[in-house]
């Protein structure tokens, strides 16, 4: 599976809990719910803190520096680490997740989750520029969706998809990027963009 299993940690290197965990983020799905959907997943205990706009406004400011890099949302709180930007939150929960299992990816592996994940986020712009954008670009957006989704498809067969595994895009257990992936579809599968895509 492109994986190993080890029995004890290298010496030294450094662990973190999962049980203390905090997200904050908006009070909608966004950008926040891929890591929600992968806590819950992995029945991560987690506190929430759900910020309106005027809320974020007020805290931006001085602290932004300081514990929100980028002045972004979502972020997460896990002991005395601070980290933005969703995909480095899913990222390390990923690894934090497969360090508790005793289970450690390669260089390869590690390699090709990123480089999807970046796939990922390519397609969640254009959705996003779409929802969030002007209607007009539908058209082309459903044109160019098969192709995009035929990348994905793709590495499932690279995976061994249809010869009996290959249920993931990495590795044979979920990973964060399969997680983003399902929570992009979701999106794009709503019946006002294209519920049929996946048929």
């Amino acid at each position: 599976g492109g994986y190993y299993y080890f029995e004890n940690l290298a010496e030294g290197r450094s662990e973190s809990s999962l049980e203390d965990l905090t997200l904050t983020y908006f009070a909608l799905q966004g950008r926040g719910e891929p890591i929600r959907l992968f806590m819950n997943y992995h029945n991560l205990p987690y506190s929430e803190k759900l910020m309106s706009i005027d809320e974020w406004k007020e805290i931006k400011g001085s602290n932004a520096e300081k514990k929100f890099m980028f002045g972004q949302l979502p972020h997460l709180q896990n002991g005395d680490q601070s980290i933005v930007q969703m995909n480095a939150i899913l990222a390390h929960l990923d690894r934090q997740v497969r360090a508790k299992n005793h289970i450690v990816f390669g260089e390869k592996e590690i390699q090709l989750q990123e480089q999807i994940a970046y796939g990922i986020e390519d397609l969640r712009k254009k959705f996003t520029t779409l929802a969030y954008g002007s209607p007009d670009g539908l058209d082309d957006f459903l044109t160019g969706l098969p192709k995009s989704l035929n990348y994905f498809e793709q590495i499932l067969v690279n995976n061994g998809g249809f010869y009996g595994k290959g249920n993931y895009l990495v590795g044979d257990d979920l990973t964060y990027v399969d997680i983003a992936l399902w929570d992009v579809l979701d999106k794009i599968t709503n019946p006002k963009i294209a519920p049929s895509i996946l048929d």
